[in-house]
């Protein structure tokens, strides 16, 4: 089980996976990750500058689909597999906006693989804030049981603490790796 008061999320993930967490805001990449050196989950905390309430502009389906047509451009061979939709996931309760797609992560490996990627990326309106979070597998492995499993597992047991969680805490991080849940 992951829980972090910073970020004000938990999570459980399978125990032989490695957690690797942001260090400092210049760092890229995710805030949080755990993988098994290809299956991963990666969690971005909410962009400051997406309040969903602040400007009438920028909402759910907004950030969804900029997120898509920023991921999914057809010029490195991605493919989308499902477009937006706010019907298929919801996390802890919040409405959630999703797309699956297809990608060929040479780039991103330094040794060649021989399969593609696919991506599942979502949105997610908790009070006014949008968090974008994917949970990624290889296009083989994807839809098998084990693989629907584990990403449904993740999902489903993801919960944004509330305020009084997060003041009750103070702002310690529990990282308990030693659970398979």
């Amino acid at each position: 089980t992951y829980t972090s008061t910073e970020h004000g999320i938990t999570f459980e993930y399978p125990a032989d996976w490695d957690l690797t967490e942001k260090t400092n805001r210049f760092d890229s990449g995710p805030d949080v990750e755990v993988d098994d050196g290809f299956n991963s989950f990666k969690f971005l905390d909410k962009d400051d500058r997406l309040n969903v309430d602040d400007n009438i502009f920028i909402d759910l389906e907004f950030v969804t689909t900029m997120l898509q047509n920023s991921l999914v451009d057809g010029s490195k061979g991605d493919r989308l597999i499902e477009s937006v939709s706010f019907d298929e996931y919801r996390i802890d309760g919040h409405e959630t906006g999703s797309f699956l797609y297809v990608h060929d992560p040479t780039s991103e490996w330094s040794v060649p693989l021989n399969f593609e990627v696919a991506s599942l990326m979502l949105a997610v309106d908790n009070d006014g804030n949008v968090y974008t979070m994917s949970y990624s597998d290889n296009v083989r492995d994807f839809d098998t049981l084990q693989g629907e499993e584990i990403r449904n597992h993740i999902l489903n047991s993801f919960h944004f603490l509330d305020s009084n969680d997060k003041n009750d805490e103070g702002n310690n991080d529990d990282n308990d790796n030693d659970e398979d849940n």
